[in-house]
């Protein structure tokens, strides 16, 4: 699969709600995202499913094949994508670049230890740094 350019990747989010009541860009930055996409073949692979699986149908019976094609010329620019239900939900695969996001600073590896004295040593491991943004309450879980 072709790697979004430039550092971009997408977050994808499922909102039980409306296109007309979804969440704005900046609400929906405080959430963690339901899916993290690297590519366009993903994002458009992503979309596809999680409306397909809202509309409670199989692959066989709704392909979006020309959506498909919307979805990944417009990843491959940059864009964020919404879309969904009339009664809901709303699905979004939001672009976001790395530099931008706590999510990719999170998925790097960290350095293991390389000396026997650092593999015995005592002390506790380091506490990750805040986050420094609110989160809204997802207690009801995703929609699907």
């Amino acid at each position: 699969m072709a790697q979004h350019s430039n550092g971009l990747h997408h977050h994808g989010y499922v909102e039980r709600s409306t296109l007309s009541h979804a969440l704005s860009a900046p609400e929906r930055r405080m959430l963690d995202p339901d899916e993290v996409m690297h590519s366009p073949e993903e994002v458009a692979a992503w979309l596809a499913g999680t409306l397909r699986a809202a509309m409670g149908l199989t692959e066989d019976e709704v392909g979006f094949t020309d959506e498909t094609e919307i979805w990944l010329t417009e990843s491959r620019r940059g864009e964020t994508i919404v879309t969904g239900l009339n009664d809901g939900p709303t699905i979004t695969a939001e672009a976001v670049y790395d530099n931008n996001c706590e999510c990719e600073r999170q998925l790097k590896p960290v350095p293991r230890p390389r000396s026997a004295a650092d593999r015995t040593s005592t002390a506790p491991p380091p506490t990750p740094p805040p986050r420094g943004e609110r989160h809204l309450d997802r207690s009801n879980g995703p929609l699907i």
